[in-house]
């Protein structure tokens, strides 16, 4: 074999390798995209007696939470009512689902008691309509198992509420979420 059919396998076996890299990395650049996003704090009061009652209270809250496809989320909500002396205790968010403008956290309370909250970002901040939440939902671990995907607290639900739930939005008093899909 000449010297310049050697050097042309020689460059055609660097070329095949360096394009083999490029494919490689741009498969990981897939796996590791920007992750979805959740942020944001403000105020907010719902009706608690669903019935014909009314116990409407005050919420305040912020959180911080970002996302890979809805599973293994991370990040901390700090949750309560204002007019309590004690302060509210931060909860680690389990999974965040988004879908356009909607989001959903979910994960276990200080007591292990299974929960999801939603949000709808309809605005930048100070634009109207305000964005909406819902309080936190807790549920028994049986409603969990009938109302949540099976890996839940790893993997969300849907970012919107499911009709079992009923009509549970509020609009935010003051504040702002973003909602961030990737």
């Amino acid at each position: 074999m000449s010297k310049i059919a050697a050097a042309v396998i020689v460059l055609v076996a660097l070329a095949a390798l360096a394009v083999g890299r490029v494919a490689q990395s741009s498969a990981s650049s897939v796996q590791y995209s920007e992750p979805d996003r959740l942020f944001g704090g403000g105020r907010f009061e719902f009706d608690f007696d669903l019935g014909p009652n009314e116990l409407i209270l005050p919420r305040e809250f912020s959180l911080e939470a970002e996302s890979r496809n809805g599973r293994n989320g991370f990040g901390t909500r700090i949750y309560g009512n204002p007019d309590q002396p004690e302060p509210a205790t931060p909860n680690v968010i389990a999974c965040l689902n988004v879908e356009g403008n909607h989001a959903v956290i979910g994960g276990l309370d200080p007591a292990g008691t299974p929960y999801v909250q939603y949000f709808d970002d309809r605005s930048t901040a100070g634009k109207a309509p305000s964005d909406r939440i819902t309080p936190v939902l807790g549920m028994s671990p049986e409603d969990a198992a009938r109302l949540m995907p099976k890996q839940f607290p790893d993997l969300c639900p849907s970012a919107v509420p499911s009709s079992e739930f009923g009509d549970v939005w509020a609009t935010l008093e003051a504040g702002d979420v973003a909602v961030v899909d990737h």
